[in-house]
């Protein structure tokens, strides 16, 4: 069974999974990753959760302001071990539900053409591709996305 927490960007579950997020990235991408980088801060004002399975952290989500209406959700990840069991969603829907509870009434997000996995569960999650929004506007490896919550 799965449990989710609700936290801060700077539990150290967070930073731990975020620091596997980061290797898998530079693997996908190598250099070309070195360009997105400084785009994956948190404040300290970002809401963080956290997938709990048998008392080990296996993935994350957070989101930031982006807009007086939207989020943006940033750092969703799933460890390799625990991927295929619909975690991400999972994450996925307590974000949006927490976003909700804070009165926004939709999200945007970032990912790359060289996550698959990623680009289908955003697609299952019902975000719909966009224009690239502001940094990545002019990055060919970035697929943007949006989504209006149903409130």
């Amino acid at each position: 069974m799965t449990t989710l927490q609700r936290t801060t960007p700077d539990d150290p579950r967070f930073v731990a999974l975020c620091a596997d997020l980061d290797a898998d990235l530079r693997e996908r991408y190598g250099a070309a990753q070195d360009a997105y980088d400084q785009f994956n801060g948190m404040d300290d004002t970002a809401a963080v959760v956290i997938a709990v399975v048998d008392g080990d952290a296996v993935g994350c989500g957070a989101f930031k302001h982006y807009s007086p209406t939207q989020i943006e959700i940033k750092r969703v990840f799933v460890t390799s071990a625990a991927r295929g069991r619909r975690i991400g969603g999972q994450i996925l829907s307590e974000l949006e539900k927490w976003a909700i509870e804070e009165g926004y009434g939709g999200a945007v997000l970032e990912t790359g053409t060289e996550q698959p996995e990623s680009l289908a569960l955003y697609t299952r999650a019902g975000f719909q591709k966009i224009d690239n929004y502001p940094p990545y506007v002019d990055m060919p490896l970035s697929v943007c996305l949006s989504k209006s919550f149903d409130v």
